[in-house]
Formats: C-alpha cells, sequence, structure tokens
C-alpha cells in the first residue's frame, strides 16, 4: 500500500463521492499530497470548489484516513489511488472519477482486456435470466470480464455466469466494501472475491442509501467499453447506466425481448434509437475482435459451449470446466485509432440514443413540463427536493458541488437529483452538470 494512499482518501472524504472537483484539484496539484500541502488560502482562493468543500480541505486531520487504511491492511481490502499504475485508465477518463477504490479479489488488466457491463432489472423474467447467464458465461469463455452491481435479477445471473465457469467478474457496490447489499448474496459476493473483484468507491461501513446506486452506476459502464442493457422498464436503474455509458463514450446493446413484457421496454426502446441488438456473445465480441486478438478467443468460447449440457428447464449449468483465460500473453490497445473500427455511423447512433434517454416514457412529452405540472409534482415531494430544484435555473447547468451547502449535504441532494430526473423535472448532463428540462 503506497505511503500516499492516506492523502488520497483525505481527499476523497473532503470532496466527497461523484465530485468533479478532484479532477480540476489535480490540472492545479501533482498529487493529493501536494493538495494536502496547499495553505488554506490558497485552497479557498479555488473558485470552481464550493465552501463546504474548501472548508473540507483546509481541514488537516487524517485521523480518519489512517483509521480507514488500518481497517483495509487487518480486513485484506485493496486500495487504488486515482494515480496508481493499476488504478483502470477507462475509469480515470470520466468526469468525475473515483479518487480511492476499495476493492477484495483479484484486479483484472482492465486496461488490456474488454470488459463489458451486463445491467437489467431485479424483477427478471426466466428469459431474462437466461440470456444474463449464457451471455456472461460464454463472454467469460472468450477471455473477457463482465462488470456488474451484484443486484439481485439480472446482475447476480451476469456474475454466476462468469463464477461458474471459473471466470473473472467484477461487481461494483453501492456500499463499503465490507457490506454486503443485498444480504441474500453474502455467498455470492464471497465467490466472486475468489476469482474476481468486488469494488467500490465508498469506505468501508458505508451503508447502502438508495442515492448511491444512480450513482455507481457511473463506475460500472466508466470501466468498460460497453453496456449491455438485459431487461428492464421504462424507470429502470439500466437505463441510468446506459446514460453514463453514452456520455462517457461507451458502445451500448441491448437484448431483444416480448414486446407485451414491462421488463422488455429499456432494451426494445433502446433498439429502437440505435443501440446494438444481441441475442448471443458473438453480437458483442465481434465488436472488440480486431483490437484485442490476442485476449480474446472465439473459438474457444464455441468449444467451450459445446460442453455445456442445457435444457429449457435449466438457467445454472456445470462449473467444471477449464479456466476461461486465454493462453496469450501479447496485447492490443483499444485506446487507439482502432476505436473507429466496425463503427458505421457511430455518431448518428449515439445522438438518437441520448434524445431517447432524455424521456424517461414514450408517453410523456418531448417539451417541457409546464407549471402546472411541476407544481404538483413539487408538491408530492421533499422540502430538500423543492430546494434543490428551485437552485437549478438557467441553461448551463450546475453540478452537485455547487448546489452543496451548510444546510444540504451531498448526500441529500444526491437523493433529490435522482428522484427529480425520476420525475422529469430535470435532466442529466454530460460533465456531472444537471439542468431543468
Amino acid at each position: 500500500m503506497e505511503k500516499d494512499t492516506v492523502y488520497y482518501i483525505w481527499l476523497s472524504l473532503a470532496c466527497g463521492p461523484v465530485s468533479t472537483a478532484p479532477p480540476k484539484l489535480f490540472s492545479h496539484y501533482d498529487d493529493a499530497y501536494s493538495i494536502y500541502n496547499a495553505d488554506d488560502e490558497e485552497i479557498r482562493s479555488l473558485d470552481f470548489l464550493s465552501d463546504v468543500q474548501k472548508s473540507a480541505l483546509c481541514n488537516k486531520d487524517l485521523d480518519n484516513a489512517r483509521s480507514i487504511i488500518k481497517f483495509c491492511i487487518k480486513n485484506k481490502i485493496g486500495l487504488l489511488s486515482i494515480h496508481d499504475k493499476l488504478y483502470p485508465t477507462r475509469l480515470r477518463r470520466i468526469d468525475s472519477p473515483p479518487v480511492i477504490l476499495y476493492y477484495k479479489g483479484i484486479l483484472p488488466d482492465f486496461d488490456n482486456t474488454v470488459c463489458i457491463a451486463m445491467v437489467g432489472t431485479r424483477h427478471a423474467t426466466n428469459s431474462g435470466r437466461r440470456a444474463a447467464y449464457n451471455i456472461s458465461r460464454d463472454l467469460t469463455f472468450a477471455g473477457a470480464v463482465t462488470v456488474s452491481g451484484m443486484a439481485l435479477g439480472i446482475d447476480s445471473l451476469v456474475a454466476k455466469g462468469a463464477i461458474d465457469v471459473g471466470g473473472h467478474t467484477v461487481a461494483i457496490l453501492g456500499c463499503g466494501i465490507d457490506v454486503v447489499y443485498p444480504p441474500q448474496h453474502e455467498d455470492l459476493m464471497n465467490r466472486i472475491t475468489i476469482s474476481g473483484t468486488v469494488m467500490t468507491e465508498y469506505p468501508p461501513h458505508t451503508e447502502p442509501k438508495g442515492y448511491n446506486f444512480p450513482q455507481r452506476n457511473r463506475i460500472i459502464s466508466g470501466l468498460c467499453q460497453g453496456t449491455v442493457v438485459v431487461e428492464g422498464d421504462f424507470k429502470s436503474g439500466a437505463l441510468i447506466t446506459a446514460k453514463h455509458a453514452l456520455v462517457q463514450g461507451r458502445d451500448i446493446f441491448a437484448v431483444p425481448g416480448d414486446i407485451y413484457s414491462p421488463m422488455s421496454y429499456a432494451p426494445n426502446s433502446l433498439l429502437k434509437n440505435g443501440a446494438r441488438l444481441v441475442t448471443c456473445a458473438e453480437d458483442i465480441l465481434t465488436e472488440y475482435i480486431a483490437a484485442y486478438p490476442f485476449t480474446l478467443d472465439l473459438e474457444r468460447m464455441k468449444r467451450m459451449r459445446k460442453q455445456i449440457f442445457e435444457t429449457d428447464d435449466h438457467v445454472f449449468l456445470p462449473r467444471k470446466v477449464a479456466s476461461p483465460h486465454p493462453e496469450e500473453t501479447g496485447f492490443y490497445n483499444r485506446d487507439s485509432s482502432s476505436e473507429s473500427i466496425h463503427r458505421v455511423d457511430e455518431k448518428k447512433e449515439k445522438k438518437k440514443i441520448l434524445k431517447f434517454l432524455g424521456k424517461k416514457s414514450e408517453i410523456e412529452p418531448e417539451s417541457k413540463p409546464d407549471n402546472t405540472v411541476i407544481s404538483k409534482k413539487l408538491d408530492t415531494m421533499t422540502d430538500t427536493d423543492r430546494k434543490v430544484f428551485a437552485k437549478l435555473k438557467g441553461d448551463s447547468g450546475v453540478t452537485v458541488d455547487d448546489l452543496c451547502s451548510e444546510d444540504m449535504s451531498a448526500s441529500d441532494i444526491l437523493t433529490s437529483l435522482t428522484m427529480l430526473e425520476i420525475e422529469g423535472l430535470i435532466e442529466a448532463m454530460p460533465g456531472g452538470y444537471y439542468k431543468r428540462k
């Protein structure tokens, strides 16, 4: 564990999760140690920091950070600072990258591996469960790494599809690394850490609050080249992940579903607006095989799949198979001009999906809600929701950091922003900004 880690933990606690302040601070300072040693006058002169953040950054008490490090050492919890060489490059480039990642298990080589996010509803249908499990399993056979949120439903099937064949999967939590959520996934979490990774930006002991999960989704998509939406209704968190993915410049895939099932709304709507259709793992892998010829092995996947016995009545399949990792050690870095491989009208497709993701339901009008509608919705919401909405004025947008004040914490604001977005009163913009519709 690097000696400077204590300063990165201090910085993450001072700025809070989902903050856009750290990347701006790093444009002025080399590292967290330099920020810690900056004098108060210098910190208070930085106009992109809120008053709350300035006060927190002027507090040089490291006791809490040191306590966290001791807990992590005692419980064999790994830490990755944003400047660590093992920190995923793709994640470092998003608008609000975590300053610190806490993890258990084995870290994959994120930068030289195809990572695919798979997300969907907690109320999965049998068809959705089967699709999530089998596609995740086959991606693993080919040498890809799946990333999900370890929630009930689709997320759990994604994780099981990988670990049942001895593969690597990554689960991103919306709570502390020492908190099992949902509680019934304790065994699943333990199994993931044997060959994969459980990871979070939240410090130990952080309870799973509702506002953590929509923000956690930006990490799921940020780690990956592409995001697959399996199932979800019109208010599904899967659509939030898809929106993060589009803003981050990632690929969007969707598994088509029964047109009469509410759980098919999210994937089918994304498909109508430009997402790439997925019926098997090959539909995803063919997008990346040219850029990763030494880490993806489609022929191996096909051979291993033939060995699997499956019936219409079984989702969970035999576990005793060979390791999914290809023997080749070479790699081809996709962060180059190869990004354009297999892309047809990509900008047009992403523009269509972004336009769709600005709507929460097909029955909602695209025009701005009128004052009567706004008033009725605000009447059913909390005082904090109304205060946050009142602060969102003009078209320029504001960040969570801008909204923080002595009487409103970042967690309260995140909760309100999530609820206001679900109600269709505000919209998220690139760069971590929010504005009224």
